[in-house]
């Protein structure tokens, strides 16, 4: 077994976009759970939601894309102790 571990934490600023269209005007809350209820996870995935927390209402989200973050942050979780 090994006498040393180390687990390592990475994170960027990646953004990804949904198109969310409706019959009538949504809410902020509206919108932000439409985003969250889709499945949708590949470019020009659709998604149609007839139901969200505040209740039924017919939504279309489309995922339209990620543009990863140019600049990984890093950090050491554990075993920083043990470095050289």
């Amino acid at each position: 077994m090994s006498k040393y571990r180390y687990v390592v934490e990475e994170w960027s600023q990646d953004t990804r976009r949904y198109i969310i269209e409706s019959d009538r005007k949504l809410s902020r809350d509206e919108v932000l759970d439409a985003s969250i209820e889709a499945d949708v996870g590949t470019h020009n995935a659709v998604d149609e939601i007839d139901e969200i927390p505040s209740g039924k209402i017919k939504i279309k989200v489309t995922f339209d894309g990620e543009d990863y973050g140019a600049s990984s942050e890093y950090e050491i979780a554990e075993g920083r102790e043990d470095l050289l």
